[in-house]
């Protein structure tokens, strides 16, 4: 029976295809962008998918998210810090998860910016403000036409305030982190996003009878997404949008993402840099942060015998090749292979070159991009009404990360060693 699934739109990664989760039953609808299809290169996933379709266990939907929705978790995911790790395919299942949310209940359970409000506690605090604003004026006349005599203290009898009671609940048990028999299916249910981290644990239902929510229905999620990538599921789970793992494999607590110098210790919140802007070595690497309330400011999380990796960096820079020519026409990391010129610091030649076309391009898919969300057109549409160009962040061709610049240093080999040819 279609009505009793958990879920009513479930939106697929390629990770769920590639481990063959079991998917068949969880939802209604299962939608999958054509990006994560193009990646899914492994036979048996590929064969796992077709099975599903073919024998009806799955209603399978392809379908490519409009540039609103990608806009829009790109910009969220600029705030997170997770836009630098995430593949085209990531963001366009982020983008269809958006989109289907928008389509569901609006913008009622979004946030759109981190750590801001939904729209629904946008809404409920404009009517409490409303509310309290007309409140005011109608104590004022109350007070002035009538005000409250004052107890006379001949009486007798004194007033006490009487001390609430305090209430126990079932969550000051002590087997409230313990899994047992008892509680063993709601575990579960958590660990796949079934169920939320606040809801109160309960007795495994009865056989026969089915656990409902309060007004009777079963509990049933409108729009979720399933994936194993965890810079995805962070940045869902910001957003506002339900998560289901892929066994049980999900992230316990959302995070930021800043880059931190390991040889000045200086923070760099762009984390699409690749020197340090302070003291210009390539030594910036991922760091979650948080931020504290008052005098705390931003705390770094590090291992506690975290070292950084200086493999590579006692060799001797290789000698330079005669000529420019020699490169030929590559680009990227090819370009910086056959040339043997090592990316040492920002100001080089070889790398504003690089990161100037990069720049060019990236502002190419940017107006693109723009010029399609002003049309109200999706991807597929301006595919077909601009045959000349198409932005490659809506076909999932070009990767967000610097794929096209050139490498930084030396590597980790020694460059001056005797390479051994191959036959």
């Amino acid at each position: 029976m279609a009505g009793a699934r958990g879920i009513q739109s479930l939106v697929l990664d390629a990770a769920p295809l590639l481990t063959q989760a079991r998917i068949a039953g969880l939802a209604d609808q299962y939608f999958i962008p054509p990006s994560v299809l193009a990646e899914l290169r492994d036979v048996r996933a590929r064969e796992y998918l077709e099975n599903l379709h073919a024998t009806g266990q799955v209603d399978l939907h392809v379908r490519e998210p409009s540039a609103a929705a990608l806009a829009k978790v790109v910009a969220f995911a600029k705030q997170t810090g997770d836009y630098a790790v995430l593949s085209p395919a990531d963001l366009h299942v982020l983008a269809l998860t958006y989109a289907l949310e928008i389509e569901a209940h609006g913008t009622w359970r979004i946030r759109e910016t981190v750590g801001g409000k939904t729209g629904q506690q946008q809404h409920e605090e404009r009517r409490l403000a409303e509310k309290g604003t007309q409140r005011a004026p109608e104590s004022k006349a109350a007070d002035d036409v009538a005000a409250p005599a004052a107890p006379d203290a001949s009486d007798g009898f004194t007033v006490v305030a009487r001390k609430p009671r305090p209430v126990h609940s079932a969550d000051d048990d002590d087997e409230g982190e313990w899994i047992t028999p008892e509680n063993i299916t709601q575990h579960k249910n958590k660990s796949l996003g079934l169920v939320g981290d606040d809801t109160v644990a309960e007795d495994a239902p009865k056989k026969g009878r089915r656990r409902r929510g309060r007004k009777g229905a079963p509990a049933r999620m409108s729009v979720a997404c399933m994936t194993g990538d965890f810079a995805v599921q962070n940045v869902l789970l910001q957003m506002g949008l339900y998560l289901v793992g892929v066994d049980g494999l999900r992230i316990e607590r959302v995070k930021s993402w800043v880059l931190r110098c390991h040889a000045c210790y200086k923070i760099c919140p762009d984390v699409e840099r690749k020197f340090c802007p302070s003291c210009g070595n390539a030594t910036l690497l991922r760091t979650s942060v948080t931020t504290g309330d008052g005098a705390s400011g931003l705390q770094v999380h590090l291992k506690p015998n975290f070292q950084y990796k200086n493999r590579g960096t006692v060799y001797s820079l290789p000698l330079p090749r005669a000529g420019s020519a020699s490169g030929g026409q590559a680009s990227g990391r090819a370009r910086n292979r056959q040339t043997g010129v090592p990316i040492l610091r920002e100001d080089q030649l070889e790398w504003q070159r690089a990161a100037a076309q990069q720049k060019t391009h990236r502002h190419k898919e940017e107006r693109a991009l723009q010029k399609a969300l002003a049309k109200g057109q999706d991807s597929l549409t301006a595919r077909y009404a601009d045959p000349d160009w198409v932005p490659d962040l809506l076909r999932g061709t070009h990767t967000p990360a610097a794929s096209d610049l050139p490498a930084l240093g030396i590597g980790r080999k020694n460059p001056n060693e005797r390479r051994r040819r191959k036959r």
